[in-house]
């Protein structure tokens, strides 16, 4: 398990994106790819309002949500969240999908789908699962993305498991 590598690969794709990421896990330095400056270790399972709090005293988390338009409510351009909210029990499902709507008007999502299997899978579910919960919030599901890769090296339940939810706005 590493850190960052999505958002690795979104500063390469463009040197002025800011990114910013959190995850319950305490990884060592070796295994970040983005700075570690620009990463919180939250407990995911909190209160998404004392994550947010939390984020708020952070001064790396502060200047990356800072970049945007007049009036913008949502810290961030975009949030992603891929192949994580499985490893959550039912009961903090909820909790995980305020927290991204929270962040950013447009979610780029994935979670593994039922038998997909995998370690601490606790909550496997159809799209339709997120999708309902994304509802919740008045964020619209888009099974749309058929990425193609290349000749790149990206594991199978990336390639079908990637959705984006966007606000109804």
């Amino acid at each position: 398990m590493c850190v960052g590598t999505w958002l690795k690969a979104w500063s390469e794709f463009d040197s002025s994106i800011r990114v910013f990421g959190i995850d319950g896990n305490n990884m060592e330095d070796s295994m970040f790819f983005i700075p570690k400056s620009n990463y919180q270790q939250v407990n995911l399972t909190n209160d998404y309002q004392k994550i947010l709090e939390s984020l708020n005293n952070n001064e790396t988390y502060k200047a990356s949500s800072m970049r945007g338009g007049v009036g913008r409510i949502k810290p961030f351009d975009v949030a992603e969240s891929l192949e994580v909210a499985e490893h959550f029990e039912v009961k903090y499902a909820q909790n995980f999908i305020n927290l991204l709507t929270s962040l950013s008007y447009i979610i780029i999502f994935s979670a593994a789908i039922p038998l997909q299997g995998g370690t601490h899978h606790v909550n496997e579910q159809p799209p339709a699962y997120w999708a309902n919960l994304f509802a919740s919030n008045d964020y619209v599901c888009y099974d749309f993305i058929i990425l193609n890769f290349g000749t790149m090296q990206i594991y199978n339940w990336y390639r079908q498991n990637i959705l984006v939810i966007a606000h109804k706005m």
